[in-house]
């Protein structure tokens, strides 16, 4: 549970100074991890950033913690796998808080340019490089491809090991929330600054229903 407890001596920092600027290195000091990666967590747990954490307790006195779910993290179903780097090229994008990376390539046709211009095949991924103090969220949609095709950015992840967990259904909130709530709280493993990745590897767009991968860099 050290990972919970250094979650709550953060959001102790936080009420007992409610900082105008948050000492980031203060806070990677107590987690142990980089802040990238500490605001990665904190959002998917607490479902706002520590700045707007900070904001809501200066106006109101509601006070929240951390909790571990143990029978949750045993129904996960997760692997751990060393991945050599990789070449991914998408579209990257700022996506406001409130919406998502899979939406936003829907409605400006991202998706439908990648496979027309690729083999077909490949999964889709979806990459998150973390969030801002307003929660906007840098991500990216792609597919790994050993080359470059104009009009498209490109992105090499390093090599690394990661987390993947799988799920099927037509929404993933759930699998969020326990990897972030109980899972990772309670493993061996540290998430790194490399982007979370999403990969969609069955896709049904009439039933809105695929099979994704959720894939935690950890150390």
């Amino acid at each position: 549970m050290d990972w919970v407890n250094r979650m709550n001596e953060v959001i102790d920092y936080a009420e007992k100074e409610l900082p105008e600027e948050i000492d980031t290195g203060k806070v990677c000091r107590i987690m142990g991890c980089s802040y990238p990666a500490f605001q990665r967590s904190f959002v998917q747990i607490m479902g706002m950033t520590l700045e707007e954490y900070i904001r809501q307790r200066k106006s109101s006195s509601a006070r929240l913690r951390v909790t571990p779910s143990i029978n949750i993290a045993e129904e996960i179903d997760c692997q751990l796998y060393r991945k050599k780097a990789f070449n991914v090229i998408g579209k990257r994008k700022t996506i406001q808080a409130g919406s998502g990376i899979w939406e936003a390539a829907r409605e400006d046709s991202s998706l439908e340019q990648i496979m027309k211009m690729t083999e077909s095949g490949k999964p889709f991924l979806g990459l998150s490089f973390g969030f801002d103090g307003d929660r906007s969220e840098e991500g990216m949609i792609g597919i790994e491809y050993d080359g470059v095709i104009e009009g498209f950015e490109s992105y090499i992840c390093p090599e690394s090991s990661w987390l993947v967990f799988t799920d099927y259904g037509k929404s993933f909130h759930k699998m969020r929330d326990r990897i972030y709530r109980a899972f990772l709280p309670q493993s061996e493993y540290k998430q790194s600054d490399l982007p979370t990745i999403e990969a969609c590897t069955e896709w049904d767009s009439d039933n809105n229903f695929c099979k994704l991968e959720v894939w935690i860099p950890v150390y």
